[in-house]
């Protein structure tokens, strides 16, 4: 594709804000005021200012052939309410391009939220030449090489987003990623929608070619073309992910399928993020119905109200509904972060200004009530800084409601299989693993109890608003005699791919089997890769652990590094990957008592020097090499895994 020769204009040391314009006047014809031409231009502004904003697009053409026709086309920024948030900047952008190109015939001004353009030449459907203008903002980070590296993944990520179809609108994506420390970029690509897919790829991959040589290390610069244009910068300028149509399904938890939660605090009615909400609150929720029903019914057994006096903790508010209504918006739609097992869940702002997520308790819910009077007093007992705190409860008149903090960066599943905007480094990776193996560690061994949690997965990792992990989901979650080697349960649970295959077998279960859950999640982090899919390799269909084992055995581990992490250059970070991968397998044994407890683990993620015992055979790669004619992905070995258990009741989740 031929491209007109590039102009550069340097704007240093100003960073874009609304209200800010970047133009191109070219010199190539000018008209005369109150002529021909002239009126016909301000025919095609006043069109475009009027039409646009309610579809975001619109191009337009004004005059018979000849030297006399204008061509006009404006545009929303994809990521923006419309009319009402476009509409102003349109009408703007309509009467301030005649003073900013007097007489110009060729023009093109974008404002931080619109962009316009008219000519006398047909230039629709064909991708033009750029002019640049580039708001310098110096980088003081010390690590300047993980920046530029994190900088070229995210816009590569953001080209092919924008012309895949999976955003809304077409040929518009936005996304961040996350470098270090709460350090974060943000960046959005968009070109005009009379352009085909291939025509805003070639545009917006001539614009990122020249992105090093002239940003730099800026964390901040605006490209400006004529066919397309590129932001970027250190802070949140767009509302994040507005619309997706090829968005992954959120995973279900084992309590139901839950929304995800919005990213930011922008607008409501423009956020559409996702939240995953932890069954903690529908466990918690239980002490709140059996505390009412004690209370209505005192002439009745006493009981349960042992128990019920130790769960509810100073700490814990007792909220008036009013408080929680108003908080809600009456607990609008609007507000609704999604649906539990229980009940609604909705977004509330206490009048101090405190985020929360409020569960409410759907008048037709119920479950045993000494198992749930079991876990509430067992999670009651719980806190860490890796695991999801309760805030408060309400429980009036028929009304019963759990209130817990909210989490402002949704689950970890969604970042690493369902987020395609959004990228995270291998360094917040590494955060993030260490951070849930600590919170097994307290559930394991610092706790005043010992814990086994069973249902370890990602989508029950929440992340806080600076990433931090919290363990989530304790429906499953039983007390662990430390005496014992293992427990036995009649019914397993849990979630189909996680399963430990002694508790899937034999219904065998010990603080073992979470480490498994563990090994599962840190080779999805590692690879990007889901364990309940099938891939290819050797010209057989395997599941992800016999993938991993097979590139193990081989050396070529490291080239299942999932994709999106920016690709490591050094020898010592390609040597600790292979040490992630390493510590995962030994997770993943088929033996339970081969497995390093969390201590060790820890112990292991930060000693980079200590000799590393060799991985025995994952559990699933024993048997899908004892059985040829068995189906090798992982539901078919968990289906003869069951036919092994006649005597055992199953209860799992099957993630999609």
């Amino acid at each position: 594709m031929n491209y007109v020769v590039f102009l550069f204009f340097f704007c240093n040391c100003f960073r874009l804000i609304a209200g800010d314009n970047l133009k191109t006047c070219k010199h190539s014809g000018n008209y005369t005021s109150n002529s021909t031409y002239h009126d016909n231009l301000k025919l095609v502004l006043s069109s475009l200012s009027n039409s646009t904003s309610e579809t975001g697009y619109s191009n337009v053409t004004k005059g018979k052939n000849g030297s006399n026709q204008v061509f006009g086309l404006a545009m929303c920024r994809g990521d923006l309410v419309l009319p009402k948030e476009c509409s102003p900047c349109l009408t703007k952008a309509a009467s301030e391009i005649l003073t900013l190109c007097p007489n110009r015939k060729n023009a093109t001004v974008m404002y931080d939220t619109c962009f316009l353009r008219y000519s006398s030449i047909d230039f629709f459907g064909v991708p033009m030449g750029f002019v640049i203008s580039n708001s310098y903002v110096k980088n003081s980070s010390a690590d300047l090489e993980l920046f530029l590296g994190t900088r070229a993944k995210l816009l590569q990520n953001l080209m092919f987003l924008a012309t895949n179809g999976t955003f809304l609108p077409p040929l518009f994506s936005s996304g961040q990623s996350f470098i270090s420390n709460g350090t974060q970029l943000y960046a959005l690509t968009q070109c005009t929608r009379d352009l085909t897919s291939q025509s805003c790829f070639d545009c917006l991959q001539n614009m990122i070619k020249i992105v090093p040589e002239y940003s730099g290390s800026s964390k901040g610069s605006w490209y400006l073309g004529e066919s397309c244009y590129l932001m970027y910068d250190d802070y949140l300028f767009f509302t994040p992910y507005r619309k997706a149509i090829q968005s992954s399904p959120t995973l279900p938890s084992s309590n139901g399928t839950y929304d995800r939660l919005i990213l930011s605090e922008s607008t409501k009615s423009r956020n559409t993020i996702i939240i995953s909400i932890t069954a903690i609150a529908a466990i918690f929720l239980a002490s709140i119905i059996l505390g009412y029903f004690y209370m209505l019914t005192k002439k009745k057994s006493n009981k349960m109200a042992p128990g019920i006096d130790q769960i509810i903790r100073p700490e814990f508010r007792n909220l008036e509904f009013e408080q929680l209504k108003q908080a809600t918006c009456n607990f609008s739609d609007d507000n609704k972060l999604g649906q539990g097992g229980f009940g609604p869940v909705y977004k509330g702002v206490l009048e101090d200004g405190q985020n929360i997520a409020v569960k409410r308790l759907r008048k037709d819910s119920s479950q045993g009530i000494e198992e749930l009077k079991n876990e509430v007093v067992l999670l009651a007992k719980l806190q860490h800084r890796n695991l999801v705190r309760i805030i408060g409860y309400c429980m009036e008149d028929d009304e019963m409601l759990l209130v817990y903090e909210y989490m402002p960066n949704t689950s970890l599943d969604n970042y690493i299989f369902d987020h395609p905007s959004v990228t995270l480094n291998w360094n917040f990776r590494l955060k993030i693993i260490e951070g849930i193996c600590k919170g097994i560690l307290y559930l394991h061994q610092d706790s005043r109890l010992m814990i086994v949690h069973r249902d370890l997965k990602l989508s029950n990792i929440l992340l806080d608003l600076n990433m931090n992990p919290k363990i989530a989901d304790f429906g499953l979650a039983k007390l662990f005699d430390e005496d014992k080697t293992h427990q036995t349960s009649i019914q397993p649970r849990g979630t189909l791919g996680y399963i430990a295959p002694e508790y899937l077998t034999f219904g065998q279960f010990s603080t073992r089997s979470d480490i498994y859950s563990f090994g599962v999640m840190v080779l999805e982090m590692c690879t990007g890769k889901k364990v309940r899919s099938s891939y290819t390799s050797n010209n057989e269909t395997i599941g992800l652990l016999s993938l991993v084992w097979q590139h193990w055995n081989n050396n070529r581990v490291v080239e299942l590094l999932d994709q999106n992490i920016v690709e490591p250059t050094s020898t010592e970070q390609k040597e600790y990957i292979l040490r992630v991968f390493h510590i995962a397998l030994l997770c993943v044994q088929h033996v339970a008592e081969l497995r390093p407890n969390a201590s060790h683990i820890l112990h292991l993620f930060r000693t980079h020097s200590e000799a590393l015992p060799i991985p025995s055979t994952p559990a699933w790669e024993l048997q899908r090499g004892s059985n040829s004619n068995e189906n090798t992905n992982i539901e078919g070995i968990s289906n003869q895994a069951t036919r092994n258990t006649s005597p055992t009741n199953l209860s799992i989740t099957i993630p999609r």
